[in-house]
């Protein structure tokens, strides 16, 4: 079982320069065990403030790019991705990826045709745009670690910045979708890994859009399910093996009938958690149907997901569940039926 659960969420998920944040976290105003504390605090949404703070710090590194890159002529354009975009983020620290996409050219997806054919290397001028990437921001931040080696990212992290900002060099992918819709939101973005040489191909915005609609439906209850299992694998003792994007995949796909629980009903939620991941480490073909939301790519494959990883995860909602049912046991109460105040 985690030691110092609670402590560790209240260290993610406070900052003592902001001194009014921890007040308004609801584990600070139940008067239970803490082990339900941990439960229905870590589905809460992070505090407005943090969360606004991350977009200013990823706008910060976005003006410096904006200038430098787009003057006298644009070369690049500018957006977001990640857990802040989508309202799972668990840290107040989070991180955020910066997309800055080319602007002089784009992909379409067969079997769309482009009316005026690229001339130019795409490879090459993605790594000439991360190369100019680089170079402005070593410039514009001389105290901030601004880590350019090969990947997918150029990482910026200290200095002035009170968040870390990974800045993605990428390229707008036009789906098929995209062309006969026109959402924005159906448009793709692929990604430019200096290392491998090659474009990696993302819809990140289909993603969050898939997570706001499902979650809608189903109380809110797909964004909780996602921050208290990011939380147990932050909070763990031992690893666990899982990406924070996997993570909330994961919690997407839980079904209906196990996401019916009302505010208030939260441990409820966590036991039907419990229940889904069970589920999944015990029936392999179901596991192995699963998709990502935006449905790239299965959840449990080599990119994604291992059944060890899934096993951990598991264990840390079990300990959880358990350590809950022992308090409640003083109070002759059951989890499936408390009802939580707050």
């Amino acid at each position: 079982m985690a030691t110092n659960r609670l402590a560790k969420l209240r260290a993610r998920r406070t900052d003592p320069m902001v001194k009014t944040a921890g007040l308004r976290e609801v584990y600070e105003r139940i008067s239970e065990d803490e082990g339900v504390k941990y439960a229905v605090g870590a589905m809460q949404p992070l505090d407005q403030e943090y969360t606004q703070k991350t977009f200013e710090e990823g706008g910060r590194v976005k003006d410096q790019l904006d200038k430098g890159l787009n003057s006298p002529n644009p070369t690049a354009e500018f957006e977001y991705q990640g857990s802040a975009t989508n309202g799972t983020d668990v840290r107040v620290h989070s991180d955020i990826d910066l997309l800055t996409l080319h602007a002089g050219f784009f992909t379409i997806q067969p079997p769309g045709k482009p009316t005026s054919p690229y001339q130019g290397d795409v490879l090459s001028d993605l790594r000439q745009l991360r190369s100019s990437s680089a170079q402005i921001l070593k410039s514009a931040y001389p105290k901030v670690t601004v880590d350019d080696a090969p990947g997918k990212c150029i990482s910026l992290r200290g200095g002035s910045l009170q968040r870390k900002v990974d800045v993605v060099i990428s390229n707008w992918f036009d789906t098929v979708e995209y062309q006969k819709y026109r959402q924005s939101f159906q448009r793709g973005v692929q990604i430019f890994d200096s290392k491998a040489n090659e474009r990696v191909e993302n819809r990140p915005f289909l993603h969050n859009v898939r997570i706001e609609q499902r979650d809608a439906l189903v109380n809110g209850n797909v964004r909780k399910a996602a921050r208290l299992l990011k939380s147990l694998k932050y909070d763990a003792d031992t690893a666990v093996e899982i990406s924070s994007y996997d993570i909330t995949s994961i919690a997407y796909r839980i079904p209906d009938e196990l996401m019916g629980a009302q505010h208030g009903a939260e441990l409820q939620l966590l036991e039907n958690i419990r229940i889904f991941l069970g589920l999944l480490l015990d029936d392999t073909t179901y596991r192995d149907s699963l998709r990502v939301p935006n449905e790239m790519r299965a959840i449990f494959c080599a990119e994604g997901v291992s059944v060890e990883g899934l096993r951990q995860l598991h264990k840390e909602t079990q300990d959880l569940v358990d350590e809950i049912n022992k308090g409640l046991a003083r109070s002759l109460r059951k989890l499936t039926e408390a009802r939580i105040s707050y």
